[in-house]
């Protein structure tokens, strides 16, 4: 059998023990938020240098779907939670309440 370590970077960190509630679901969703932070922050910087910040193809880049994707992330995370936590499902007026819908509709 193969005894080499594994390297760091492919280990799965272990959560952390003390995280609950929200704290949790940020946690579970930093990956995803770095990713759009660091886009977000390279295009405000562009704008404020007078350039468009471009994509691959030349293309103005976009960081919608990054958030969108940071966006599900927090909202999937947060309906978990209370389901968790045995709460009654979230109005159909809030944030949560408009995410679930449009999850049971896909």
């Amino acid at each position: 059998p193969n005894h080499e370590p594994t390297p760091v970077s492919k280990r799965k960190k272990k959560i952390p023990p003390n995280l609950q509630g929200f704290a949790l679901v940020e946690y579970k969703c930093r990956k995803k938020k770095r990713a759009y932070d660091i886009c977000s922050n390279t295009k405000h910087k562009s704008f404020v240098a007078g350039r468009e910040y471009k994509n691959e193809d030349g293309d103005e880049q976009s960081c919608e779907d990054l958030f969108d994707c940071y966006k599900e992330c927090i909202l999937k995370g947060m309906m978990k939670d209370r389901e968790k936590r045995g709460l009654k499902p979230p109005t159909e007026e809030s944030a949560l309440g408009v995410f679930a819908e449009y999850a049971d509709e896909e």
